[in-house]
């Protein structure tokens, strides 16, 4: 029992680095593909958001530009996101 729990386990670790890796791909293809300002911030702080736990240090740089372009462009919505976001990374580095 101990063994298939195990196993089951793994199943699942594997699947979800399987699918995150899909949704980065993903987020990847439609940054470059986006034409807007505000679209991009908004990528940018999706693939933060995904990449927050698994890679915290390219969270944190992809809400930086996030944060950046959205004050650049004045898109309030963009800069709340992101600043969200930087939050949630700071948290995981326990930079409270």
């Amino acid at each position: 029992m101990k063994k298939l729990f195990v196993f089951c386990i793994a199943v699942l670790q594997i699947y979800h680095a399987y699918a995150q890796s899909n949704e980065v791909d993903s987020l990847t293809q439609a940054l470059q593909r986006e034409k807007t300002d505000t679209g991009r911030t908004l990528l940018l702080g999706e693939l933060s958001y995904v990449l927050n736990e698994s890679r915290p240090d390219t969270a944190m740089s992809l809400a930086m530009e996030a944060l950046t372009l959205s004050r650049n462009i004045g898109f309030e919505k963009g800069e709340a996101m992101s600043l969200n976001r930087l939050g949630n990374v700071y948290n995981i580095f326990g930079n409270y």
